[in-house]
């Protein structure tokens, strides 16, 4: 049984980092319909993906989500309720609660606090 868990543990690590590995797939990641292919609870692939990568996967698709909305923001004029839909959120209130814990304002004084990073002078903090 000892054995088992190991295999499915290791297992487990391998399809974390193979699928999590690339943005573009955990941008269309849909987490319900890949627990259902791996011989996982989707607990234990929240509880394992927590301990090899940090965080849970919402937090992590989150991330990655917000990271796309500030440079999306800083790109060009794209209305705020665009880019909350462009970027996979469905409510705007969450985009915006979720947006301001990260970067410290909500996303239009974002946009216009760094403005300047526009012109090419470079993003003055980490979008990632």
């Amino acid at each position: 049984l000892a054995a088992r868990d190991a295999v499915v543990q290791k297992q487990t690590k391998v399809q974390i980092r193979r699928v999590f590995a690339r943005n573009f797939i955990v941008e269309v990641f849909v987490y319900s319909k890949a627990v259902n292919g791996w011989l996982v609870s989707q607990e234990h692939l929240t509880r394992s993906f927590r301990r090899y990568i940090g965080m849970t996967p919402t937090e992590y698709i989150n991330g990655k989500r917000l990271s796309l909305a500030a440079q999306l923001l800083l790109q060009g004029d794209m209305p705020v309720i665009e880019i909350c839909g462009a970027c996979g959120f469905n409510s705007l209130s969450r985009f915006y609660r979720l947006f301001t814990e990260r970067y410290g304002c909500a996303p239009k004084a974002f946009r216009s606090q760094f403005a300047h990073a526009q012109s090419g002078q470079g993003s003055p903090i980490s979008l990632s």
